[in-house]
């Protein structure tokens, strides 16, 4: 018995040593094996919170049994909730499941622009092209790069609350505590064709923060001649010259045509011909070095437009008359080829401007005038409404 007890403590003696030898090797073993074990932790749970990110959005969440966690995305009906929760992931997200998060802004960027193209169309301001885009690029700004609260307020406007979207929005500008135009600028470009006082009040702030953007210039000055403010209008929009490099040639353009419009404004007719002029001269360059520019040529149609006005005001209808058709002839493709309302509304003022001048010079009723007129008098028979439209005729 005692020889079997030696015998078995030099078993364990002899075990233990060769553990000490290979100990080493073991720990390596074991230190790699965790650390998989925490990378494929890891993996497992991006895995599934990007799952769960993905289902919510697509209202399949509660179907999904790793999505019944505590830790499972917000409500996939709450549009904004979802985009913050996939954007503090982002960097976690492959290629192709940013361009799946990049889908979702941009459902939302079309929503909020749609909402405020609706909220443009149905005030009498006109919005020019450029404006158009500088207020989409305004939606999509917010979007993609403002704060979570920034994009709250694009949901707002988004499910119709215009007035409540830009609010929140002027409170984030106001609070920041920086001196951030970029913010004041979103603003401005948002509610530039909906609410004149809030966006004048926006571009004054970005006026006195920074000056480096001419168009800043141009919408506070249309937004100063829009509030009556005329003298203002002209000072913004001379100085904004004065600074302009001359390589701007198109935004030089832009800036004497609406200083042709305050002069006209104030009366000077002669001194709105001469600014009108100097922008044709300019636009007419442009046009013929890019013809597929609409929204060039387009210009190039407003500012015959802009003349033709002039010089009716001027009793010159001759030469006015010689303006619209040329004005008409450059928009009416675009008008035809294209949805854009606003150069439909430019095609039906110059029929109206033409058709005015040519009864006034042959001193007959235009037969356009003729047919409206014996429309209008059948009114009462046919239950038709006083507003009535003679021009569609």
């Amino acid at each position: 018995m005692t020889a079997l007890r030696v015998h078995n403590l030099r078993v364990r003696v002899r075990e233990r040593g060769r553990i000490t030898r290979h100990w080493g090797k073991v720990t390596v073993v074991a230190l790699a094996l965790a650390a998989f074990l925490g990378w494929y932790d890891s993996v497992r749970n991006q895995g599934r919170l990007f799952i769960c990110d993905l289902a919510s959005v697509a209202g399949q969440c509660g179907e999904l049994a790793i999505c019944s966690e505590d830790e499972t995305p917000p409500d996939h009906q709450d549009l904004v909730a979802v985009l913050e929760w996939l954007k503090q992931r982002e960097d976690q997200l492959d290629p192709e499941k940013r361009a799946q998060l990049r889908q979702l802004e941009s459902k939302l960027e079309d929503r909020a622009f749609d909402v405020l193209a609706k909220a443009l169309s149905a005030e009498d301001t006109p919005v020019d092209a450029q404006a158009e885009a500088d207020t989409r690029d305004a939606v999509r700004e917010a979007v993609e790069e403002g704060d979570p609260e920034e994009r709250r307020a694009m949901k707002l406007i988004a499910d119709g609350d215009v007035a409540g979207g830009l609010q929140l929005l002027e409170d984030l500008a106001s609070a920041s505590s920086l001196e951030n135009a970029a913010q004041w600028r979103r603003l401005g470009r948002l509610s530039f064709g909906i609410d004149t006082e809030r966006a004048l009040e926006a571009y004054e702030k970005v006026a006195a923060l920074d000056q480096s953007d001419p168009w800043d210039s141009i919408y506070l000055g249309r937004l100063y001649h829009r509030a009556g403010r005329l003298a203002d209008a002209d000072r913004t929009f001379r100085t904004a010259i004065d600074r302009l490099p001359m390589a701007e040639v198109h935004t030089r353009a832009v800036l004497l045509t609406v200083i042709g419009d305050v002069q006209r404004a104030q009366g000077d007719l002669a001194g709105a011909l001469d600014s009108y002029r100097a922008s044709l001269e300019i636009r007419e360059r442009l046009a013929a070095q890019d013809p597929g520019n609409a929204g060039w040529q387009a210009d190039f149609a407003v500012i015959h437009g802009k003349l033709g006005q002039s010089l009716k005001a001027m009793d010159q209808p001759k030469q006015a008359l010689e303006m619209f058709k040329k004005g008409r002839a450059i928009v009416a493709p675009l008008a035809e080829r294209s949805e854009m309302l606003l150069w439909k509304r430019y095609l039906r003022s110059f029929d109206s401007d033409i058709d005015a001048l040519e009864e006034r010079l042959s001193g007959h009723p235009h037969p356009s005038r003729v047919r409206a007129d014996a429309y209008l008098a059948r009114l009462p028979q046919l239950g038709g409404r006083e507003d009535a439209n003679p021009l569609i005729f």
